[in-house]
């Protein structure tokens, strides 16, 4: 997704970005429909889906709202990624409950 936003919003292809994240939303539903038992409710399925999608998409926005980043990502920079992304996905997990980090 880096890559898509050229490292920052000014840069990017909003068209292209939305184009994948809509794939990958997408691919991210047909799997938890996989996954969960016959008959669990559809809307439950999907608001999971888009819930997981946007923690993501929130932690990429966060992140790339930080420092300039090189063009080659170093593991720190992934790692940061990481750190965003546990926090995004601890928010749903813990059902929007605040924390002193919130």
């Amino acid at each position: 997704m880096v890559a898509l936003n050229a490292h920052g919003p000014a840069g990017g292809d909003p068209t292209l970005e939305r184009a994948v994240w809509t794939e990958l939303g997408a691919w991210f539903e047909t799997r938890l429909r996989d996954l969960f038992p016959e008959g669990t409710d559809p809307l439950y399925l999907t608001t999971l889906a888009a819930s997981v999608m946007h923690a993501f998409a929130a932690a990429e926005q966060e992140w790339l709202a930080g420092p300039t980043r090189p063009a080659s990502l170093t593991p720190q920079d992934l790692s940061a990624f990481g750190e965003h992304l546990d926090r995004a996905l601890g928010h749903l997990a813990r059902g929007w409950r605040p924390t002193s980090r919130s």
